[in-house]
């Protein structure tokens, strides 16, 4: 089904419903890897960052200033950077280059408003 999110681990997914809000929509829950960050949730309003003490942090589109991708490298999974106000900056790494590519593609499409991709190159949905 097109509007069903792209979940890795079903537990993870109900683990954030309880914080999304009405009518918000969640795209994709994806494993983080490397970081204080054990997996996120991307909505099209906010990235939901839930750590690996179950902590869960609400970060909004309006608030972020860039977004840089990383596919990685022979010694380093790839990564997204996100910049938020006052040189503050979140980095999230992934398992796969078609992964942490979709993620950036969906936090691109929140960003700038627009619809979220469902799929990229060599990523099924």
């Amino acid at each position: 089904m097109p509007d069903e999110p792209l979940v890795m681990k079903h537990e993870q997914l109900e683990a954030l419903q309880s914080h999304l809000v009405p009518e918000e929509r969640l795209h994709a829950v994806l494993d983080c890897y490397g970081v204080p960050t054990s997996f996120v949730g991307i909505t099209d309003c906010r990235l939901l960052l839930v750590t690996k003490d179950k902590t869960v942090l609400s970060v909004p589109y309006s608030r972020m200033s860039s977004i840089a991708y990383n596919p990685g490298g022979l010694m380093s999974n790839p990564k997204i950077k996100i910049y938020l106000p006052e040189e503050k900056k979140l980095e999230l790494g992934f398992e796969g280059e078609e992964r942490v590519f979709l993620a950036y593609r969906m936090i691109c499409a929140g960003v700038l408003g627009k619809a979220a991709p469902r799929s990229g190159p060599g990523v099924s949905s």
